[in-house]
C-alpha cells in the first residue's frame, strides 16, 4: 500500500457510548487515502470490541489493544505505529467534520509548513464552557514561515492538540513525543517543544473539529475538580517545558517572553480562583523560574507581563 496522506491517532479508554460518532467521522473523511489508528489503552467496557468492529470493516482502521498507561502514552504508541505523511490526533469523544483530511491536505500543498493549525467547536453548549474556550478555537487565517513566540500567541496554537496536523518530518526531526507520566497538560508541552522547531506554521480559518468539552467521567473532569492540584500541575508543566527550551538555547533569545507567558499563564489563576493556598503555588512558580535561570530577564518585562510578575513577589511572601 502507499504511504497514507494522513494518519489520524485516536487514544481511546472506556468510551463506549462515544466513539462509534467519532469513528464515523473519521471513516466518512472525503480525503480516503488515510489511516485511523486507534490505541485500546486498557478499557475496561465495549470499546475494545467497537474499534475491532470498525477495523474488520475498514482496512483503514488499525487497533492496538494495550494495558493501561494512561493518553500520553497512548498517543506515542499510536505516533509508532503510524505511517502517514501527516498525523492528527482526535480525542474518542470528539468527532470531525468529514472534510477535516481533506482542507489539511490541500493546505499542505499550498506552503511548506510542518504545523497547519484549524479552528473548532465547543460542544454541548449546557453546562455552559468557560467563555475563553470559545474563544480559543477560532482561527484566523495567516502564515508564520519561521517561529517567533508571536506564534504561540496566535489562537489555535495552544492549549487544544486536536486542532494540529503535524508532519511526520517534524516529529522525525525533533525526537519529541508526549511525556508518558504527565496525564494533564501534556498537550500544551508537546506544543511548547515542536513548535519553535517548525519549518513554518499555518493558520486555517475553517472549523474542522468538534470538542466535547465535558461528560461524565473525563479525565479533564477530574483533572479540573481541585483547582490547587490543577494550578500546581500547570506551574510543573510551565517547568518540564522551561528545562526543555533551556538545554536547546531558547530561553537566551526567548527568555522575556517566556517569562511574561509564564507569569501571565498562572497569576490570573491565583488572583480570581478559590485557591486554599496562593502563597504556596507563588512559591512553587518563583521556584521554578529560578531554577531555569528565568528571573534574569524580569526586569525586561512591562505592562501587565511586569504586573503579573510583581504580583508573584507579592504573593508568594
Amino acid at each position: 500500500m502507499l504511504q497514507p496522506k494522513i494518519s489520524i491517532i485516536i487514544p481511546c479508554y472506556n468510551v463506549e457510548n462515544y466513539i462509534a460518532r467519532c469513528l464515523d467521522t473519521c471513516v466518512g473523511q472525503t480525503l480516503f487515502d488515510i489511516e485511523i489508528v486507534c490505541v485500546d489503552d486498557g478499557s475496561k467496557d465495549r470499546t475494545g470490541q467497537i474499534l475491532d468492529w470498525y477495523a474488520e470493516r475498514d482496512c483503514r482502521v488499525r487497533v492496538i489493544h494495550k494495558v493501561n498507561a494512561g493518553v500520553s502514552a497512548a498517543r506515542n504508541t499510536g505516533i509508532e505505529n503510524s505511517t502517514g505523511k501527516w498525523i492528527m490526533f482526535v480525542d474518542s469523544d470528539d468527532y470531525l467534520d468529514t472534510s477535516a483530511c481533506e482542507k489539511v491536505w490541500k493546505e499542505s500543498m499550498t506552503n511548506t509548513s510542518d504545523i497547519i493549525v484549524h479552528g473548532g467547536y465547543i460542544v454541548p453548549d449546557y453546562p455552559k464552557p468557560e467563555s475563553w474556550k470559545y474563544w480559543a478555537v477560532l482561527t484566523r487565517k495567516t502564515v508564520y514561515p519561521k517561529f517567533s513566540f508571536n506564534v504561540l500567541e496566535e489562537r489555535g496554537a495552544t492549549p487544544f492538540l486536536w486542532l494540529q496536523a503535524y508532519r511526520r518530518e517534524l516529529l522525525e526531526r525533533t525526537g519529541v513525543r508526549f511525556c508518558d507520566s504527565i496525564t494533564f497538560g501534556e498537550d500544551l508541552i508537546f506544543q511548547f517543544e515542536n513548535l519553535p522547531f517548525a519549518n513554518g506554521v499555518s493558520f486555517i480559518d475553517d472549523r474542522l473539529y468538534y470538542y466535547r468539552w465535558y461528560r461524565e467521567g473525563s479525565l479533564m473532569k477530574e483533572a479540573t475538580a481541585d483547582l490547587d492540584a490543577r494550578t500546581s500541575r500547570h506551574i510543573s508543566n510551565i517547568g518540564v517545558i522551561a528545562s526543555f527550551w533551556k538545554e536547546r538555547g531558547l530561553l537566551d533569545r526567548y527568555g522575556k517572553e517566556f517569562l511574561g507567558w509564564a507569569v501571565g499563564f498562572v497569576i490570573p489563576d491565583l488572583e480570581k480562583l478559590e485557591l486554599k493556598d496562593v502563597p504556596s503555588l507563588a512559591r512553587q512558580l518563583d521556584a521554578v523560574l529560578e531554577e531555569n535561570d528565568l528571573k534574569r530577564f524580569s526586569s525586561g518585562l512591562h505592562g501587565a507581563a511586569g504586573r503579573h510578575y510583581r504580583k508573584m513577589l507579592k504573593l508568594k511572601d
